[in-house]
């Protein structure tokens, strides 16, 4: 178990992890977390994860986070469903004070996206945004939500 290196190290202050991964896995990390019990890791200063699945292999033990970083876009901004649910709860638990999210606008409802944000994070105070959509999901609803957003 790579991940229980992090609490074998006192000092670590930067976590980047990665993880290569299939459908199959991929789906065992939607629904259950590698590492179960044992204790919760000292706070880092910076978090790297190569994309959002793997929040369910460091949920159950990550704390404070000053600077959380995502390589990879949400796999949806629509907050009934879970990958932006359990975005949210880890944005609960780590609190970021820098955050950098990659999003990928789709057809799906924006909903209150930024409120929850901020409501989650509240020690929040650099934002790092990478807005992107594809020209196949790009719709008026897309071009009103930028709009609206940048003005």
């Amino acid at each position: 178990q790579a991940l229980s290196l992090v609490s074998l190290c006192p000092n670590l202050r930067t976590l980047i992890f990665s993880l290569a991964i299939d459908g199959l896995i991929e789906q065992h990390l939607s629904t259950a977390p590698l590492l179960r019990g044992g204790p919760r890791w000292r706070p880092l200063q910076h978090l790297r994860l190569g994309n959002h699945q793997e929040i369910s292999c460091v949920l159950d033990h990550i704390d404070k986070v000053d600077i959380l970083h995502f390589i990879s876009a949400l796999p949806s901004i629509d907050p009934q469903k879970e990958p932006f649910a359990r975005f949210l709860r880890f944005l609960r638990v780590t609190s970021p004070v820098e955050l950098y999210l990659p999003l990928a606008l789709t057809n799906s409802s924006i909903g209150s996206l930024w409120e929850q944000v901020v409501q989650c994070a509240p020690r929040l105070r650099i934002l790092d945004l990478k807005v992107s959509t594809s020209r196949y999901t790009y719709s008026s609803k897309c071009d009103k939500w930028l709009v609206s957003w940048l003005y």
